[in-house]
């Protein structure tokens, strides 16, 4: 089983498969991690340095922003980052229905129809 998996080719950060001790060696992308930290399943490596206010990049996309400068091969998590959200003060979800503009009168399909 593999230890780890880099989502997306333009990503700062390596995913952990299982838990991964530390002083344990990754290679990816031809470069050589030595894992500062016990890293959890699930859990975020450093890939590259990454310096205070740059982004953590995961499935190539911005997920937050650096805290403090993180290492090659450091834990990348709530200690170390923060989300590019901080300026949203509230969050309500108010989905849109619209009404379906497809009657189901003479609608057919390719199947059997059961008695239940």
């Amino acid at each position: 089983m593999k230890s780890f998996i880099k989502i997306h080719k333009q990503d700062n950060v390596l995913l952990a498969l299982r838990d991964i001790q530390k002083g344990e060696r990754l290679h990816a992308d031809g470069v050589s991690v030595e894992v500062k930290d016990d890293i959890k399943r699930g859990h975020k490596i450093a890939l590259q340095p990454i310096k205070e206010n740059d982004s953590i990049i995961k499935y190539g996309f911005p997920i937050g922003h650096a805290s403090q400068d993180i290492s090659i091969g450091e834990h990348i998590h709530v200690h170390n980052t923060k989300t590019n959200l901080s300026d949203i003060q509230s969050y309500s979800y108010t989905p849109r229905f619209d009404e379906n503009p497809y009657s189901n009168e003479n609608r057919t399909f390719k199947g059997f129809r059961r008695e239940n």
